[in-house]
């Protein structure tokens, strides 16, 4: 997104406009999704699965987009062996997500 630009200008409606869109413009900014790459029908279970995040880098987290049944999804912090490939996830039940990893 283009960062706001602001205009010095002596019309005191116009300077009103440009306020609220500044604020439309941070509010909107701060509701972007961080950089990160979209991981689809990933099969998790209660067991460790280590799933390739392709980042390049450390994973930051990750948000669940969807899935398929009733379950929750956390990192097994036991597990860190290689977090500039992979994020390990463990799974309360068999479960299909897709993620958004960042």
């Amino acid at each position: 997104m283009a960062e706001f630009i602001r205009h010095r200008v002596n019309d005191a409606d116009l300077a009103k406009i440009q306020d609220q869109i500044e604020s439309y413009t941070v509010a909107l900014r701060s509701e972007i999704m961080p950089p990160g790459r979209l991981i689809k029908n990933v099969k998790l279970s209660t067991t460790k699965h280590r799933v390739f995040h392709g980042l390049n880098r450390n994973y930051s987290g990750y948000i669940v987009v969807s899935k398929d049944a009733h379950a929750t999804v956390k990192v097994d912090k036991s597990d860190n062996v290689a977090p500039l490939r992979y994020i390990p996830l463990l799974a309360s039940a068999d479960v299909e997500v897709s993620l958004w990893v960042f």
